[in-house]
This record gives structure tokens, C-alpha cells and sequence, in this order.
């Protein structure tokens, strides 16, 4: 266990690593203007995703840690890229002959790819122009998930210029978590890793910067295109409307399959899941610190009256963590409204984006929304749905006492409150299989954004003070980890 002098020490290093060197970097890959494979066809080729990679590679060996070891690697079908770096225990040099014991193994992970921009949307700055205002670093990626390879470096970094003590560190910052990380898996088979003990995922968060957050379970997601077609070409309005049937139309027809227009409440049993005494905990347990739903978004039209589906919070809350639900996304075949001329659509194409319950299985999900919208077409006409970028929810098994004291003492110290457990709305694709692939690891799932952090959206920003601490935090909880028999 760390004693004071200690965690004051790790403070002092974290603050003095990032502010010195790694703001610099940070700001030097949010330049960079690259997204994530699924909104990029020339990902692969344009180079902006092995640059960024680069940068991370950069960071990491300017900081000089000892048994470091860099490559970048690429999944042997799609040729996507993925930063690793290895970096050996220190035990056997720190530790007597008598009392070594034999390393453990800790992965942490982050990963490079961000979402497109719409830069009219940004006010601070631009999306490519990180600025700092008033201890906030603003700029695309910055809070999903830049920031991540500096965290899980500097915790090395503070670990080892304190002489302590450290396991042996498995660093991961892959390319297309954004996109599902559908390749992520067959990149890790290649890389023959060993057994993992503790997990540690960066792209996490909670509801404000008051505490550490350690994430309880996540949703899962199935994004999937909808396409209705009832014409080779559009005509004009005077001959069509009548007699031909909207394909707007038709995709209202199609959503009330599955969504209830009047509440939001999705329709296909598949997609629910029961709510369970520990889910409820959950829920109760997030009352105590959501206490305003007005104060829980900052983008509110009118903060006074929110434009909600409900006024109870909890069933919001609810809603959030263990409930499906549906957004549409995107959309193909309307024009935009000063090019809007008087002609019937031959098509329309959504873009639907489900959110799943924690423990929903995924594939009787897709099946069920697949038969649901594709049997019986209206009028005959020819609807597909093609679901695609599907990932499994996530629910927490019980972390270790060990590991939970030492969150909660880490938390006491660079917070002056306990930490908290949160569940997120959002879909973390490599948990359910990580958990799958090393069913002996404790995962720790924790980060720096927040509800307020803007990620995917306008004016995307971390707050550095914050992102400190929970730095610190990581440092203090990992250190006392090397320390378990």
C-alpha cells in the first residue's frame, strides 16, 4: 500500500510530465485531421492513421521508460493498423532473490480514431485548432480518446522514476474502435499475448469531475441502414403524389415496427433485458449525484424546459443504462432544401443507430429488427436492412477487494471523495470479448470524459485538472497492484 509521502509524489510527477511534455503532443494529434474507417474510404492509403499512431510511438519512447519496446502491426486481412508497445517488469532488478516473485501482466488500452466534424458547430476553436481556456483543452478527439496513450504512459513513466515496483505492461492504442474494432481480435491473436491480469480501459467516464468513475457496464449497439425504394428515378410531384407511395412514408410505416411513435419505446422483446436487483442499485446509486436531469445536458434549447420523454429521472436514467433505444443518424436520398425541387423520391435511406441493454445478446437483436423490418413490405415496396458496426453490451463482474480499496484510497486522496461506480449509455466493442478472451482479468474501465465533455460532438473538450487526477489515481491503484501475491 502507498503511503502518503508516495501519492504526493506520483501528484507531483504526473503534473509536472504533462505540463512539461505531453500538452505539446496531445495538441500535435489533434491536429491531425484523421477519423475512424468507417467515415474514411481512403483511411488505409491517406495516411493520417499511421501518422497519428506515429506521434503516439513518438511520445512514448521520448519518455525514456526502461524495457520499452515499440511496433505498429496490422491485422493480416484488413491491413488495419495498431500501435503496441511492451514494457518489461521491473521486479526482478527491485526485488531479493528471496522475495521475487514472478510479474503480472497489465493491459491498457486506448484507442487513436476519432468521429468526422461538422466544424460550422464548433464556437471555441476549430475541431483541428486544440486551444486551452480556462484549464479545458478543446479540440477533436481530446476526451475520446487522445488523451489515452498519455495517461497509460505517464502512470509508467511515474512508476518507474519513483523506483517502484511495476508489472509488466502490455500497451495497446488501436485504429478503428469507433468503427466496432472489428479487426482489433485478430490483431491481438498475432500478437500471442500472454494471460492478462488487470485490463485497464481509458475511454470511460462519468457524469462530473468530482470523483474517480469506474464504469459499471455498458451498453450495447447495432448500427444498420434502412433503405426503402419504390422508383428507378424520381418524377415529377404533379404525376407521382397520388399514386405513388412516399418512401418517407413507407420508412414511418416501417420505424412504428419496431419504435412506439408516441412514448420512444422500443416494441421487439429481443432487444430488452430484465432489469435486475443490481441493475436497480445502479440506478438508485446514480440518484444520489444526477439529482437535476436540467443540470445533466449543457445543449438544452431552454434549461428551464428541457425537451425530455419524461420528467422522472429515474425512468431516465433507466433508459439510459438498461433500456434499448433508437436515433436516426443519417440519411441518403432527400436533397437539401434550396435544391428541393418538385419530384417524388425513388428512395430513402436511414441510417438507424439502436443502443441495446448491457446483456442483450447480440445476434437475436439483429434477427428479430431484420425480420421486423423487412417482412411484409407496404405497397411491396423493396425495403433492405443491412445492419453492420454491431457491438455486444458490457456488464461489470465485481472488481476485486484489493483493487476496489485501493480505487477508493486513491480517490480519497487526489478527489477528497469515494469513488464511484457509473454505468455508461455508450458502447465500449472490445469489452464483452476482452472479458471473453481473458476471463481471469479484473477490468478496470475508468477515463476522464464527462457528461459535459462534448465527445462526438461541437466544441469537444477535457478538463486537464481533472485528467490529472485521474491520472494519479490510475498510478496509485496500479502501483498497489504489483504489489498482489
Amino acid at each position: 500500500m502507498l503511503n502518503q509521502k508516495q501519492q504526493e509524489e506520483i501528484s507531483r510527477l504526473v503534473n509536472k510530465i504533462f505540463e512539461e511534455k505531453a500538452i505539446e503532443s496531445i495538441k500535435e494529434n489533434i491536429r491531425i485531421p484523421v477519423v475512424s474507417p468507417e467515415y474514411d474510404p481512403d483511411f488505409l492509403t491517406n495516411g493520417l492513421i499511421e501518422k497519428t499512431l506515429n506521434v503516439g510511438k513518438q511520445w512514448l519512447e521520448s519518455l525514456g521508460l526502461e524495457g520499452l519496446e515499440t511496433k505498429i502491426v496490422r491485422c493480416p486481412k484488413s491491413q488495419t493498423p495498431l500501435l503496441y508497445a511492451t514494457i518489461r517488469s521491473n521486479k526482478n532488478q527491485l526485488q531479493t532473490q528471496e522475495t521475487k516473485e514472478k510479474p503480472k501482466n497489465v493491459l491498457l488500452y486506448g484507442h487513436a480514431d476519432r468521429m468526422p466534424v461538422n466544424e460550422k458547430l464548433w464556437t471555441v476553436t476549430g475541431p483541428r485548432e486544440p486551444i486551452i481556456k480556462d484549464s479545458k483543452m478543446y479540440g477533436r478527439g481530446v476526451c475520446d480518446d487522445v488523451y489515452s496513450i498519455y495517461a497509460n504512459s505517464i502512470v509508467i513513466y511515474t512508476l518507474q522514476q519513483m523506483g517502484l515496483p511495476h508489472d509488466n505492461f502490455h500497451l495497446i492504442l488501436e485504429s478503428e474502435e469507433e468503427s466496432g474494432s472489428k479487426h482489433l481480435f485478430s490483431i491481438l491473436e498475432t500478437l500471442d499475448l500472454p494471460e492478462i491480469d488487470l485490463a485497464v480501459i481509458t475511454d470511460g467516464g462519468g457524469p462530473n469531475e468530482d470523483h474517480f468513475w469506474v464504469t459499471s457496464s455498458v451498453r450495447g449497439l447495432i448500427n444498420g441502414n434502412l433503405t426503402v425504394e419504390v422508383l428507378k428515378s424520381g418524377v415529377h410531384s404533379g404525376d407521382g403524389t397520388g399514386i405513388i407511395p412516399s418512401p418517407f412514408r413507407i420508412s414511418r410505416l416501417l420505424l412504428q415496427r419496431i419504435e412506439d411513435e408516441q412514448t420512444g419505446e422500443m416494441k421487439l422483446p429481443e432487444l430488452f433485458c430484465e432489469i435486475s436487483e443490481e441493475m436497480e442499485t445502479i440506478v438508485e446509486n446514480s440518484l444520489s449525484f444526477i439529482k437535476s436531469i436540467t443540470n445533466y445536458n449543457s445543449q438544452w434549447i431552454d434549461k428551464e424546459q428541457p425537451i425530455m420523454l419524461t420528467k422522472d429521472i429515474r425512468e431516465l436514467i433507466t433508459n439510459k443504462f438498461f433500456r434499448p433505444g433508437l436515433e436516426i443518424t443519417g440519411c441518403e436520398g432527400l436533397p437539401k432544401i434550396n435544391r428541393a425541387s418538385n419530384v417524388c423520391r425513388s428512395q430513402l435511406k436511414l441510417k438507424l443507430s439502436i443502443r441495446l441493454p448491457p446483456i442483450v445478446e447480440l445476434q437475436p437483436a439483429i434477427n428479430s429488427l431484420k425480420e421486423a423490418l423487412e417482412t411484409n413490405p407496404p405497397y411491396g415496396a423493396k425495403i433492405t436492412y443491412n445492419p453492420y458496426n454491431a457491438s455486444q453490451g458490457w456488464f461489470s463482474k465485481n472488481l476485486d477487494q484489493r483493487l476496489e480499496s485501493s480505487a477508493n484510497r486513491s480517490s480519497l486522496k487526489f478527489f477528497e471523495k469515494p469513488f464511484k461506480k457509473y454505468s455508461l449509455g455508450g458502447t465500449l466493442p472490445l469489452l464483452h470479448d476482452l472479458s471473453l478472451k481473458f476471463p481471469k482479468a479484473q477490468i478496470l474501465v475508468t477515463g476522464a470524459g464527462t457528461r459535459i465533455s462534448s465527445a462526438h460532438g461541437p466544441n469537444e473538450h477535457i478538463n486537464l485538472i481533472f485528467l490529472k487526477k485521474v491520472i494519479s489515481c490510475l498510478t496509485a491503484i496500479i502501483g498497489e497492484f504489483a504489489e498482489y501475491d
